[in-house]
């Protein structure tokens, strides 16, 4: 199969959320942001973008996050907020975009009961007064997630026991855990940087474990149409994903050209000590068993399909067939464990 090379040229959000707020109201905006970092968010708030911010037209560049880069805008409205330039800025360049929204995009957290210009008062807000940040937090992450409404795992996912060749009812129930919380950890991922995850899984060298893949560097820039910078920049995104990587010059223990290897660990806090214990140690080999049992009988149109929705039905077919027969492309069968 001659696998397309694609490019990377979308537009996607690089912040699930953006906070625009007055300095006075900072110690409680703080709180949420670095409840929201922990909790995997990628938010943009001014503390953590100190180096990026550095040397840049602030103007432009503000203009740009709190009107494209964000899903959505937490506006911290109070009589300060109401009285700065930069803030009015903000609340600008979100409010032109809101405009052009079909959903909801600011949401407004109050101090006080100063009115803000172009915030109706018949809009939904949360009240700072009475609510403690832990619970704004919470609620952001809410919003969040419900806005994505993608990724879905079978209650039965049977072709991904099969891949992993798991027999046990609490290797079944512990994978399915780990499954799910790929799919929910990915759904705040970019196209672009699920493209660039999905498509190292599946060409994988076949020498590699499903615990620990990799590709030569070589392939990765004939196969993927993009070079090594831009794949390390596009992970280097992704560590709020709890995407890592690493290079080699072994591959399967034999000296080769540079490796890049790709690690995804699932970083969930699970009831049963057993199932923690299960995603502490096999998360990628899930994700990779996932992609690759889920993409065993489709086309690459579907494949481009199931990065944009990650949408696993297909786990829910039996697939023992097609693992125990020689199938005339190799990329498709499972790595070697």
């Amino acid at each position: 199969m001659n696998w397309p090379k694609y490019g990377f040229n979308e537009n996607p959000y690089k912040y699930d959320v953006c906070l625009s707020f007055a300095g006075e109201q900072r110690k409680y905006v703080e709180t949420i942001a670095d409840l929201l970092s922990v909790g995997g968010m990628r938010v943009f708030y001014d503390d953590f973008e100190k180096v990026d911010l550095w040397g840049k037209n602030l103007y432009e560049h503000l203009s740009h996050v709190y009107s494209q880069a964000a899903r959505f805008c937490v506006l911290f409205a109070s009589k300060e907020y109401a009285s700065k330039v930069w803030t009015t800025h903000e609340r600008r360049s979100a409010q032109e975009r809101a405009m052009g929204e079909s959903r909801e995009y600011i949401l407004p957290v109050i101090f006080d009961d100063t009115k803000i210009p172009g915030l109706l008062s018949t809009v939904a807000y949360i009240d700072a007064r009475t609510t403690p940040p832990e619970e704004v937090a919470k609620r952001i992450v809410a919003k969040v997630r419900e806005a994505e409404k993608v990724g879905y795992v079978p209650p039965n996912p049977i072709a991904l026991y099969q891949t992993l060749n798991l027999d046990s009812k609490e290797d079944k129930e512990a994978a399915r855990a780990v499954a799910e919380s790929f799919a929910r950890n990915f759904s705040r991922a970019t196209r672009k940087e699920r493209r660039l995850f999905f498509y190292f899984i599946l060409r994988a060298c076949p020498k590699g474990r499903m615990s620990n893949p990799h590709v030569a560097i070589e392939t990765l820039e004939r196969e993927f149409g993009v070079g090594l910078e831009e794949a390390t920049e596009t992970l280097d995104g992704m560590s709020s994903l709890h995407v890592s990587y690493s290079f080699s010059s072994y591959c399967h223990g034999v000296p080769s050209d540079k490796s890049l290897y790709i690690r995804w660990n699932s970083a969930d806090t699970y009831t049963s000590p057993g199932i923690q214990a299960y995603a502490r140690n096999y998360s990628n080999r899930v994700a990779a068993a996932m992609i690759r049992a889920t993409i065993t009988h489709i086309c690459e149109d579907c494949i481009e399909e199931l990065i944009a929705n990650l949408d696993f039905s297909n786990l829910a077919n039996d697939i023992s067939e097609t693992l125990d027969r020689d199938m005339p492309e190799p990329d498709f069968l499972p790595f070697s464990e």
